[in-house]
């Protein structure tokens, strides 16, 4: 057998710029302990720089910053030094060193500065590595307390814990999805927040400057991105700490509480399905959630009241104002004549053998008398709805009019709404936005009971569908919007994604060409999206062959995302087209790019290996290429294939015939692997079996022209006879 390759590769551990956050008063000792008499140090980036007290002018020093940079050199000026720190990525930091004595400074000689530097960023980086998971070169789970410490400073801040777990057949197997994991993490997170690896494919991330629902965005941009990288789930759970939390909350005690928190939250979002979010305030504060069932108590006396009522009308009225005292004695003096149930936010009235639109009006009707004798600032809103309605029990009518009421605040106050198929679609959007996923469909299935033919109800839905992975249910929503609105973009656009995943790809460049056309320029919605509609057209482009289609538009797309990131996706998709295009040098400048953004695209390495070969780039590297593209995916024929190749290339005979022979059991390279076979055993001189494969090959019939002209070649050499 032969010597199988260790499939994690041990990472090189660099100075990151958390690194000077999490680690920041201990590095300033460091640095004042090896430079005598420094009384301050810090780590400024070139806007801070900029706006540091160094007497000298903001252009002086944006010139000596860029300087400092560029020849990566300290330098003294003003009885400081300014010393450059290379720091992982593309950002730039100095260290900037004052309060020297003025004998000690002018002794200090260039020499013995940089030094006296190297110590220093050893020193960092050996205080570091003892925190850093050796396999990953992520933050340890033993540096996370101190790291939540640290960033304890005021502000708001959370702390996400993202699981990535994946069910691995081998060690092996667990090894490639935890690097797939980490560098999907890595790309995902250009704002560089704190990362952490925590066991067993477990991640932490700490995140400051953005609100809690910013947050959610977030936590549901991390779950696609993952997913549109192939990982089958992502769940994440969040914790949030405020300023008020942290004067409450004892030092010691806040890092232990978020973790806890935290792993609660995921543990919520593990029940979501695949692909998931929670935010532990959801769990501590259900009460905040904006359609929080109410409290048992008024419940069970609307039960008892309507209990002999077969028709009836409930109204959910609000107060818009926080004077609930005066609110009561108003509410029982209009409402003396009808069953009102008070509860913590407001009242519930139940009006017998009324529709709900005749609630309504009686409803608009009593608010305004109210605020007429009263005043605005006693205003109410309200949310009705009605009894026997579709399949609702009596007391899910009440979750109606909770419904109703959150749909009437996109109207402002006084509003007076009916539940309606809008107030789910409302509902749904909720429970979406707080990563339940299942919550949300429940919600936009009920809605289309009301309106089969919703256009955002039908799209929300899809949409839904496709993060759970039910591919061919968002397809089917997305065609039924289409039925309605031939000409809905966002239709058109998921409905070629649906195409896409099924791998239909001629459609789906028909799908995405379509909304191209349909897309509105001046709809912030619909321009979003145009960035990943003209990516996914390219790559439906490709696979439906039209190479020089897909070369001309991921060039542009390519351009146009530098400046924003993530354009190194589209790289694979350039290379391989150019591949099929005959163009080798190309393919192999493109492939290069894709790797760099993505290295754990197998297909994409083992091209690239195949065409070193066939370039003379190198064999040795060309089989490092196509032996860690194997390792990667060792399903893909092809893949096995082309290691074969590189194998031969390199002289190991022995390992190629038994890859081949492998190979041979598979019905798609079956032929070419049988040549492969001849030519080895030719090189090796055994025209016998050489002559067996060849016989095999020819005949197999329907082989290929270009094939079978390299078999001729090959009984050229051998002087075989064999027609």
């Amino acid at each position: 057998m032969p010597l199988q390759q260790f499939p994690l590769s041990l990472p090189v551990r660099q100075l990151h710029i958390n690194d000077l956050i999490i680690y920041e008063a201990t590095f300033k000792e460091i640095v004042k302990e090896k430079i005598p008499t420094s009384e301050t140090v810090q780590f400024l980036t070139r806007e801070t720089f900029l706006t540091s007290y160094l007497a000298i002018s903001e252009d002086d020093k944006n010139r000596l910053f860029r300087r400092i940079c560029s020849h990566n050199r300290p330098e003294k000026i003003n009885n400081a030094l300014i010393i450059p720190l290379k720091i992982s990525g593309h950002k730039r930091v100095v260290m900037l060193v004052e309060g020297l004595d003025p004998v000690v400074f002018e002794n200090i000689s260039t020499d013995w500065l940089e030094e006296t530097v190297d110590i220093i960023v050893n020193d960092l980086m050996f205080i570091v590595r003892a925190d850093t998971d050796p396999i990953t070169s992520l933050y340890a789970i033993n540096l996370l307390p101190d790291a939540i410490a640290q960033y304890n400073k005021g502000d708001d801040f959370h702390l996400v814990l993202v699981e990535l777990f994946a069910f691995n057949r081998s060690p092996k197997d667990a090894y490639v999805h935890l690097k797939k994991a980490v560098q999907s993490l890595k790309d995902f997170n250009r704002q560089n927040h704190a990362l952490f690896h925590l066991g067993q494919s477990i991640f932490a991330l700490l995140i400051d400057n953005i609100s809690r629902d910013v947050l959610k965005s977030y936590c549901l941009s991390l779950v696609t991105f993952i997913k549109d990288r192939g990982l089958k789930r992502v769940h994440c759970g969040s914790s949030s700490k405020s300023i008020a939390r942290s004067l409450m909350n004892h030092q010691f005690e806040l890092p232990t509480t978020m973790l806890d928190e935290a792993w609660s939250a995921l543990h919520i979002a593990c029940k979501r399905g695949p692909f998931a979010f929670c935010d532990y305030e959801f769990i501590a504060n259900p009460a905040q959630f904006p359609l929080s069932p109410i409290t048992r108590r008024p419940r069970s006396k609307l039960q008892r009241y309507w209990r002999q009522i077969d028709k009836f009308s409930l109204i959910y009225l609000r107060p818009d104002f926080l004077r609930r005292e005066q609110c009561d004695r108003n509410v029982n003096m209009y409402l003396k004549d009808e069953i009102v149930v008070k509860e913590d936010s407001g009242y519930l009235v139940v009006r017998r053998n009324m529709r709900a639109e005749i609630a309504k009006s009686w409803t608009e009707h009593l608010v305004k008398k109210m605020i007429e004798e009263y005043g605005e600032q006693y205003s109410f809103s309200a949310g009705v709805s009605e009894y026997p309605l579709e399949n609702y029990s009596k007391t899910e009518i009440i979750r109606n009019c909770q419904k109703a009421l959150f749909h009437g605040t996109f109207y402002g106050k006084t509003s007076v709404v009916v539940f309606d198929a809008l107030s789910l679609n409302i509902s749904g959007d909720v429970f979406f936005a707080e990563g339940d996923l299942k919550g949300a469909v429940r919600e936009y299935r009920c809605g289309l009971i009301f309106d089969p033919d919703d256009v955002n109800l039908l799209n929300s839905i899809g949409v839904a569908y496709a993060l759970m992975n039910q591919n061919k249910d968002a397809w089917m929503s997305f065609i039924r919007v289409l039925e309605i609105e031939p000409n809905n973009f966002m239709a058109l656009y998921n409905a070629g994604l649906g195409e896409q995943s099924s791998e239909r790809y001629r459609q789906a460049v028909s799908y995405f060409k379509r909304a191209l056309h349909e897309c509105d320029k001046d709809d912030p919605d619909e321009t979003t999206v145009l960035p990943q509609l003209k990516y996914y057209l390219g790559v439906a482009l490709y696979h439906d062959g039209k190479y020089e289609d897909c070369i001309d538009l991921l060039s542009l797309w390519y351009n146009e995302q530098l400046k924003h990131g993530g354009a190194g996706k589209c790289c694979r998709y350039i290379g391989l087209s150019y591949y099929q295009l005959g163009a080798g040098k190309d393919s192999i400048t493109w492939l290069q790019r894709g790797l760099r953004y993505d290295e754990f695209d197998a297909e994409a390495m083992s091209l690239l290996g195949e065409l070193y070969l066939e370039h003379g780039e190198g064999n040795e590297i060309a089989l490092r290429l196509c032996e860690k593209s194997r390792e990667i995916d060792n399903k893909n024929d092809l893949i096995k294939l082309r290691y074969a190749r590189a194998l031969v290339a390199c002289n190991k005979y022995e390992s190629a015939i038994e890859r081949l022979k492998e190979c041979v059991r598979k019905k798609s390279i079956k032929l070419e692997a049988w040549y492969e076979l001849a030519g080895v055993y030719t090189r090796l001189k055994q025209r016998r079996k050489a002559q067996h494969y060849v016989k095999n090959l020819l005949n197999a019939g329907d082989v290929p022209k270009q094939l079978l002209a390299k078999v001729n070649q090959l009984n050229k050499i051998n002087n075989y006879n064999l027609g």
